[in-house]
This record gives structure tokens, sequence and C-alpha cells, in this order.
């Protein structure tokens, strides 16, 4: 996965590391084993010009959020079982901690 290589050049080339996230990147957490619907979110931003990766490994939430603040991640969507059934999503702002509910159209519009 791209982050995890990212990742691993931080510990050589920090630069590249900040350069990357520099451009408000999002990351996709899946809050359960089903990862189809998180990886098609994720692709629809990709298709829109948004920087996007997925948090594939097993955890706590916390953990996943914990991850993507010691990234530098501006926005996280986290992916459920109810996100999935409703097409509705939730968005978090890393910086100020607003979370907000919202169609994949219309995170696209807000985090553009």
């Amino acid at each position: 996965m791209f982050i995890y290589f990212i990742r691993d050049l931080a510990s050589k080339f920090q630069w590249e590391f900040y350069f990357y996230w520099n451009f408000e990147a999002k990351l996709l957490i899946s809050l359960d084993d089903n990862l189809e619907y998180t990886i098609s979110v994720a692709n629809k931003l990709i298709k829109n010009n948004i920087n996007a990766d997925t948090y594939l490994e097993e955890g706590k939430v916390s953990k996943k959020l914990n991850y993507a603040d010691k990234l530098g991640v501006t926005y996280v969507i986290l992916i459920g079982s109810e996100e999935r059934e409703t097409n509705i999503l939730t968005l978090k702002n890393m910086k100020t901690g607003e979370q907000f509910k919202l169609t994949i159209e219309d995170i696209i519009k807000k985090i553009r």
C-alpha cells in the first residue's frame, strides 16, 4: 500500500513525507471487515483528483484515528455497516474534531 511506502521513506527522506501529506490527503477507515465499499469510495475520491488512501489493518477506531493524526491527515472518512447501507458517510475534520454525515458527492464538494 502506498501509504506504507511513504511512511518508510519518511525515516530517510522526511521532506517527501511532508510533500505528499501537504496535499490535504484523506484517509478512509473501515469500521468493519467489508472493504469492498471502502475501496469503491476511495476510487471515487481518486477519480475526482482527491488524494485518498485506506487503512486496512485491524484495530480500534482510536488507534486508526491516532494513525491519521500522526500522518497529518486533514480529513478521515469513517465507513461502517450503517454508512454502507445508507450511503451517508461520516467525514471527520482531524484539525477541528467536527464530524459531518454526508454523501460521497457532498464530501467531494466539501473537501475540494
